[in-house]
């Protein structure tokens, strides 16, 4: 195996905001100013690999050694991360845990840069979400009540939210390559016990608030074109299993836009506040709130919104579960076969290891870095 270098874990941001330069070191993100640009910058082009005697010998070209020392304690943490354990409980907290299928190339993403937004197809995909929107209030009335629906109903409008999950990801993945940033990874995910698709498209912290909006709000272009399928073939046919998907469907652009969980009305919602580590904030300050009750009378405004946000962010999580959970006991007719379930979440604790696994393999491990 090649030795691992700076590169391997350091992305530099293609714009400034506020002075400051976008760049991401392991999975964090942050703005740094441009001596510390440049340094990483070196860092990475230089292909240095990261054990600490030959970054410390570059960083030393520009910082005295103490502050060399400073640093590469910084990046340290900054590669090392989490431990697997904690990445995973840290990942069902958020109620979304990954298992990567595709990282796109490079040249995937030169495909598409400056070909998704253009006028006429942002044009269009309104036209179609007012016409949905449409047939939605004037068929709606007539649909019958979804608790009418039989099991096999359920199932298939399961399938068909599921495929449009995928859809909708594949969206963000597009508009961020719209915009040259290459996603780092789409696949499958357990969503809050439900399966969907999902992109990584996090790399957009390093470009200017504009392109983080514009790709946050991608997968709904892209969601409004299987919703404006269905919603014709349910004007055309009157058929209830397409009033019932198209309604659904239309609730998930609803529910993608509340800001409790890392769906597109979070990152909107952090887009618009410049805090890409909004919910970590809501959730510490929470912590500490809970920890020490007498720091309420000395919160200022700032920190009191973080703990009321980490607070409804709570809520809405442990609601999410147990919804999911309820929806899950209800599909399945063998709710009482010990067995059978046991062997369900065997299945799921194999999927997760295997995700670890691979993650490993994919992942340089960084030498000298505990």
């Amino acid at each position: 195996m090649s030795e691992a270098t700076w590169r391997d874990h350091i992305a530099l941001g293609a714009a400034a905001d506020k002075g400051l330069h976008h760049v991401r070191v392991g999975e964090k993100y942050f703005g740094v100013s441009r001596l510390m640009y440049d340094l990483l910058s070196g860092l990475s082009s230089q292909n240095v690999p990261v054990d600490e005697a030959a970054t410390l010998r570059h960083l030393q070209q520009t910082l005295s050694y103490g502050q060399s020392q400073k640093v590469y304690a910084q990046l340290q943490g900054f590669v090392a991360g989490a431990s697997p354990s904690r990445s995973l409980w840290q990942s069902f907290l958020r109620g979304l845990i990954k298992f990567p299928l595709w990282r796109p190339s490079a040249a995937w993403t030169a495909r598409f840069q400056g070909r998704i937004l253009t006028p006429a197809r942002v044009a269009l995909s309104v036209l179609l979400g007012l016409a949905s929107l449409g047939v939605a209030v004037v068929k709606s009335p007539a649909l019958p009540p979804i608790t009418a629906v039989g099991l096999g109903e359920v199932l298939t409008l399961w399938v068909l939210i599921i495929a449009t999950t995928l859809v909708h990801e594949l969206g963000h993945a597009m508009v961020a390559a719209h915009y040259g940033v290459r996603p780092r990874s789409v696949g499958v995910a357990i969503f809050f016990l439900q399966p969907a698709g999902y992109a990584d498209v996090s790399d957009t912290w390093l470009y200017d608030r504009r392109v983080r909006f514009a790709t946050a709000l991608g997968g709904f272009m892209f969601q409004i074109y299987p919703l404006a399928l269905a919603s014709a073939l349910w004007y055309a046919t009157s058929n209830p299993l397409l009033g019932h998907y198209c309604l659904i469907n239309l609730g998930y652009f609803v529910i993608n836009l509340i800001p409790f969980v890392r769906t597109d009305g979070y990152w909107l919602l952090s887009n618009a506040l410049g805090e890409n580590n909004l919910m970590n904030k809501g959730t510490f300050t929470l912590r500490t709130l809970l920890r020490d009750p007498g720091q309420l009378g000395r919160m200022g405004a700032g920190d009191l919104s973080f703990a009321l946000f980490g607070l409804a962010s709570s809520l809405y999580v442990t609601g999410l579960y147990a919804y999911s959970l309820g929806f899950l006991w209800q599909l399945v007719p063998w709710r009482g076969n010990v067995p059978v379930l046991g062997v369900m979440v065997g299945l799921l604790l194999i999927g997760l290891i295997v995700r670890e696994a691979l993650r490993r393999r994919r992942v340089p491990r960084a030498q000298g870095v505990v």
